[in-house]
């Protein structure tokens, strides 16, 4: 996970020298990225979750960083049933999809941005 916030912060870094604009049009392509990747990790996760936890994948959503300056952002289940399949318990192996999700979206984050960059 760590690789990726990397990636995000490197390009991140280069498109603020480019200016306000380039990052208002990063932090666009950027939160449309992670609304996809909000999509998929709910979808998969109800298709590995089962019993009542399955009501906790359309809980799954994208968020930005409030930041406006970063092109930051994250997804969050806000579900207590999710809480348990993402990290699993003493009886329950882990059934991660958030940070499979996000590792999918960054190489689509990386590009997005660039292209945005490229335009301008």
């Amino acid at each position: 996970m760590s690789r990726i916030v990397g990636t995000f912060a490197s390009v991140a870094a280069e498109l603020e020298q480019l200016g306000g604009q380039t990052v208002n049009r990063g932090r666009g392509a950027t939160a449309d990225v992670l609304d996809k990747a909000a999509g998929e990790a709910a979808s998969h996760a109800r298709a590995l979750w089962s019993g009542g936890t399955g009501e906790s994948a359309s809980k799954i959503s994208a968020r930005m960083s409030r930041d406006k300056s970063r092109l930051s952002g994250y997804l969050i289940g806000d579900g207590r049933g999710g809480f348990f399949q993402e990290i699993g318990t003493g009886r329950h192996a882990p059934q991660p999809v958030l940070g499979p999700a996000m590792e999918r979206a960054s190489s689509d984050a990386a590009k997005a941005i660039a292209d945005v960059a490229g335009r301008l």
